[in-house]
């Protein structure tokens, strides 16, 4: 695990090389772990809830929000910032309308 002596910005996580290496951001201090591959199980554990909340989700009055599986890059706070990625979640109609496209 690399640390840093003063506190990291989600902005420069994000500018990092994507050289294999995952990266968490809590709290400002960086955490590094090789990038993992996964079994089945992770797989369809992740499948079966993006099911489900996106049936969820179609029962829902618009607008609705999103629903994001693969790592998607959330940042959980500033000051300093935290950020991770997830393998499934829920992003408000809010926070998707003030999110661009380009967002990981």
């Amino acid at each position: 695990m690399a640390t840093a002596a003063s506190p990291l910005t989600a902005e420069q996580v994000l500018s990092m090389p994507d050289d294999g290496v995952e990266r968490d951001l809590i709290r400002g201090e960086l955490r590094e772990r090789p990038r993992l591959l996964h079994d089945w199980r992770h797989g369809q554990a992740s499948s079966r809830v993006s099911y489900h909340l996106e049936r969820w989700l179609d029962s829902q009055p618009e607008p609705r929000g999103e629903i994001l599986c693969g790592e998607a890059g959330f940042i959980l706070g500033h000051d300093p910032d935290s950020g991770v990625g997830i393998d499934v979640a829920y992003m408000s109609p809010d926070l998707a309308s003030e999110t661009p496209d380009s967002a990981s």
